[in-house]
């Protein structure tokens, strides 16, 4: 193995170009993952608490990263410091993930227990499966429109008073919402919404509302809260969120963005060009700015687990240092 980065690097891009996953790469995955993974709080949990959870959250991640993520990081490093950087910001998401998939698993299920059994809510079982909606309301069409749509109508709503975000759990609390909120939510939903809905449909708005999507960041990965823009996130804070993650998460959030995503948010939102301004700066077109801001958004909510509030704070921090990016 050689003994400076630049060297190192090339290592790796040509052991992975050529062979995979072998010793050197995998050595440089289990390094970077075991890092963050020691102090995360999915080690909280009992399926994950001692060094054979650690094995079993290392063997999965490893699994994660062969579905082309792998071949996207060593696409987007620029350099070795730049690699392990995205192995950590990935290593973090899959982590949160994990305890995200848990807990709104616990969510939604006692979400469809409450539909069947409280009698403030009624389902009718029609084309496409069954759809609830509040009793008493009469006949009401089945939504039939968009994510997008869906996802504003989620945002609409108010946010229960026991939700917490995960980096807030405890050992011992990983529900995210408490019953009575949660009904209480079911019932905000049904009530409010102007269609009967599917279980798709409240499975989204119950993850939008919660903050409980599993998310990616990589620019080529899907886009999370579908719609959302750079205006979605203007002015949002989150004071209850430590400053010094604020400045980790904008960290992950600068490798995972494009060049071209930053500039645009720099110049678009930091400088307060106009898009016919900063179009003309990168020789594109005023679709392409707004197609880049877009996914800027997008990998945004991602390091941010999907908290609009978390994901405006880092907004906010990558703005106030953008002449230093």
């Amino acid at each position: 193995m050689s003994g400076t980065p630049f060297n190192l690097f090339e290592e790796l891009r040509e052991e992975w170009r050529t062979r995979g996953v072998g010793d050197q790469v995998l050595a440089e995955i289990e390094t970077q993952f075991e890092s963050v993974a020691r102090r995360h709080p999915v080690r909280r949990l009992r399926e994950f608490a001692d060094d054979d959870g650690l094995r079993d959250l290392t063997q999965k991640f490893h699994l994660h990263l062969a579905h082309g993520r792998l071949d996207e990081l060593f696409a987007h490093a620029g350099d070795l410091e730049h690699l392990r950087l995205l192995l950590r910001a990935r290593g973090r998401q899959f982590l949160s993930n994990e305890r995200r998939h848990l807990d709104f698993e616990n969510v939604r299920k006692r979400a469809f227990e409450m539909l069947e059994a409280d009698p403030h809510f009624t389902h009718a079982d029609r084309a496409g499966g069954r759809c609830w909606t509040l009793a008493g309301r009469g006949d009401v069409d089945r939504f039939a429109g968009d994510p997008v749509e869906l996802g504003r109508f989620a945002r609409s709503l108010a946010t229960p008073a026991s939700v917490r975000t995960l980096r807030r759990d405890t050992s011992t609390s990983s529900r995210m919402i408490s019953d009575p909120d949660l009904r209480a939510l079911l019932r905000d939903i049904c009530g409010k919404a102007p269609w009967a809905l599917g279980a798709g449909d409240l499975i989204q708005i119950l993850r939008e509302r919660l903050g409980a999507w599993e998310v990616e960041t990589l620019s080529l990965s899907r886009e999370l809260a579908p719609g959302t823009t750079i205006e979605d996130l203007r002015g949002l804070d989150d004071p209850g969120f430590e400053a010094a993650e604020v400045r980790m998460l904008a960290e992950d959030a600068r490798a995972l963005l494009s060049v071209r995503q930053l500039i645009v948010l720099g110049q678009r939102y930091g400088e307060k060009r106009t898009r016919e301004q900063v179009a003309r700066t990168l020789g594109v077109g005023t679709g392409t700015v707004d197609n880049e801001a877009r996914r800027a958004a997008s990998v945004l909510l991602g390091v941010a687990s999907g908290d609009f509030r978390v994901a405006g704070a880092v907004l906010g921090e990558l703005l106030d240092r953008w002449n230093t990016l």
